[in-house]
């Protein structure tokens, strides 16, 4: 089987790396068969990808920008001694004790038009 879709980019320009997912009788995808890090926005499946002959099946496609293709140093390549560092000091950053935390003030996420407040 093979499966076609248009290509993909992001708002700079940057090719995209694609998942297909693909489910049997299922338009849900609960427990769906997927083929991440492909490159192109074509693919073959075979047998050998769990397709079965004579099935129908659903197929969606998700887009997204492997970083790891742009990175100077891969996060697996890099070692310890460049590493960056954030440090936290005193008060400014972390209560000490419960008693010392300040609740934050009461969020709205209803309908700003409507009379119902909380």
């Amino acid at each position: 089987m093979i499966l076609d879709w248009e290509d993909a980019t992001d708002s700079d320009g940057y090719s995209l790396t694609y998942t297909l997912f693909l489910s049997k009788d299922d338009p849900d995808f609960n427990d769906p068969i997927y083929l991440e890090y492909l490159d192109y926005s074509i693919c073959l499946l075979t047998t050998d990808d769990g397709i079965e002959d004579l099935s129908n099946y659903y197929w969606k496609v998700q887009a997204y920008m492997d970083a790891t293709r742009w990175m100077k140093t891969p996060c697996a390549a890099r070692s310890g001694e460049k590493t960056s560092r954030f440090v936290i000091k005193g008060r400014d950053a972390v209560a000490t004790s419960f008693d010392d935390w300040q609740p934050s003030p009461l969020t709205w996420f209803g309908d700003t038009d409507s009379d119902e407040k909380p």
